[in-house]
């Protein structure tokens, strides 16, 4: 039981740190505060299945979707972060960006998870309106509305890092980071790889 317990925590820690960019310093954690957040999953187009979602802010680790697909989750009212959308396999379906003060509902879908694979970098995790104007400026992108239509079409059939080797999902995404921020961020190319390789690693 200890040891299960003991590869569920790593898990999450280690989804965090991908989701996150990284986490916070131990000094910081008392300080944090929390609230609910209330969330539905697009099964059209993530596909259908079981799903667990992860905050690393629920102590109640990965919540079970209900019936009619909604959840309830919790998060920090410190700064934007993401939450994940696990399948049955332990494999990543899809992502959303959260800004406290902003963000009201979420819904799992191919454009929450366009952007929150576009918001890699934690650098721009600081302040809500900046993440806010950058979400905005996605949605003006004509790059963002292809990556959209690409998860669209593949993401119920596959996980999120099996579509992230894929050549044409590089480029889609390459596209956006150029169009959005207007530098070759080539770090997003490998980090969905190199967060499914550290979850392999604790699943063992």
């Amino acid at each position: 039981m200890k040891k299960h317990f003991k590869k569920q925590t790593i898990l999450f820690l280690i989804v965090g740190y991908f989701l996150f960019g990284g986490l916070y310093p131990a000094h910081a954690a008392s300080c944090l505060a929390f609230q609910p957040l209330e969330g539905t999953v697009n099964k059209q187009e993530v596909g259908a299945g079981e799903y667990t979602v992860v905050s690393i802010w629920d102590e109640r680790g990965p919540v079970r979707l209900n019936a009619d697909n909604s959840f309830s989750t919790v998060i920090s009212t410190q700064r934007p972060q993401k939450i994940s959308l696990i399948d049955a396999q332990k494999r990543m379906k899809a992502l959303a960006v959260v800004v406290p003060g902003f963000t009201r509902e979420i819904v799992f879908d191919a454009r929450s998870t366009a952007m929150a694979v576009l918001l890699y970098d934690s650098e721009v995790f600081t302040q809500s309106q900046q993440v806010v104007a950058l979400l905005a400026r996605m949605e003006k992108s004509p790059g963002f509305q292809d990556l959209v239509a690409y998860l669209r079409k593949n993401m119920a059939g596959s996980s999120l890092e099996s579509l992230s080797r894929k050549e044409e999902y590089s480029v889609l995404v390459a596209n956006c980071q150029k169009e959005i921020f207007g530098e070759d961020q080539k770090k997003i190319m490998n980090s969905l790889q190199d967060a499914e390789k550290e979850l392999e690693k604790v699943m063992r």
